[in-house]
């Protein structure tokens, strides 16, 4: 066989042109042979275009690790969007700060007489109690201070009664004819007008330790500063209690003097509590101390006024009834 070097056309081994393209074949003919085996390969050469097929693995082999970073790429951002996930438990994990409060208030509300002992001892000291029991110990100051304002009344009463018995015996011996002596006796409404003025004293009192409080910009809320009020009211009750007692055995004056003592400490107690509040203000502290003295000396004298013309009111109705009969 004789391959045409021009088209690669297989002819006859007698053919002298190519029947393909008419080329002279004889020529060629000793070199088509080694000519013919290279062209099979050249023939061939679209294997070459095989070799682009592994190119397409390999292409893929970079495509997979593509797929595979965008893989840990879209773990990877998960893992970040889960603590943003956790941090709404962080949110209600606040109101844990509350509860464990509320639990060591309540561990911490110790009975109203343990406390009255602890407070007794210890008034400075800060005490998580109920707000009912500062109104139990303004209730208490009120109701004693109403008992001995009563009996030291009702020793008043009886010492004009003394009197007045000599006196109309005296007229009686003189006129020779008996003459009924007049006898006070002190109602109820006393003791009551008493109770309402107590209250309203040391409330007010309360109050002005308040707006000093607040004038100062003191953080301490109303509730808090009520239980140390009445924590510092304590021993000042205790003098009361002394007062009363002292009322009750007919010792007027001792009475008379452990009572003004007390409300004289009651008056203290605002002034002490702005002493020691927190100043947040822009205004000097000092020039703030100033007026709020001049504040509460008013308050308190209006306060005093009131309260001593109930009791006064209710005394002398009291009298003026009792001689009319």
């Amino acid at each position: 066989m004789k391959v045409c070097s021009q088209c690669g056309t297989a002819n006859n081994d007698s053919a002298k042109f190519c029947k393909g393209c008419g080329n002279n074949v004889e020529a060629a003919q000793p070199v088509a042979q080694p000519v013919a085996q290279p062209v099979q390969p050249v023939s061939q050469a679209q294997p070459m275009a095989q070799p682009m097929q592994p190119m397409q693995p390999v292409s893929q082999q970079p495509a997979q690790p593509m797929f595979v970073q965008q893989n840990p790429q879209m773990t990877h951002p998960t893992q970040p969007a889960q603590p943003m996930m956790q941090q709404a438990p962080a949110m209600q994990g606040a109101p844990h700060y509350t509860q464990p409060m509320n639990q060591i208030n309540s561990e911490q509300m110790v009975d109203f007489f343990h406390w009255l002992i602890s407070a007794i001892k210890k008034p400075s000291q800060q005490y998580h109690v109920s707000s009912l029991y500062a109104v139990l110990v303004f209730v208490i100051s009120a109701l004693v201070s109403a008992i001995q304002t009563y009996f030291t009344v009702q020793s008043g009463a009886n010492i004009f009664n003394s009197f007045t018995k000599v006196g109309t015996n005296l007229l009686s011996s003189m006129s020779e004819r008996s003459i009924s002596a007049p006898r006070v006796s002190v109602p109820i409404s006393v003791f009551i007008a008493a109770f309402f003025a107590a209250m309203i004293s040391v409330y007010m009192t309360f109050v002005v330790a308040l707006i000093g409080a607040k004038m100062f910009g003191d953080p301490m809320s109303a509730s808090q500063l009520h239980v140390q009020f009445a924590q510092k009211m304590v021993p000042i009750v205790t003098i009361q209690i002394c007062a009363a007692l002292l009322g009750i055995l007919t010792l007027s004056t001792p009475s008379v003097f452990l009572q003004i003592f007390a409300g004289f400490l009651t008056m203290l107690l605002p002034f002490s509590f702005v002493s020691h509040a927190e100043c947040t203000r822009k205004i000097d502290r000092e020039w703030l101390w100033v007026i709020y003295v001049l504040v509460a000396a008013i308050i308190l004298i209006i306060v005093f006024c009131v309260t001593m013309g109930i009791v006064t009111s209710a005394i002398s109705s009291a009298i003026y009834g009792a001689l009319l009969h």
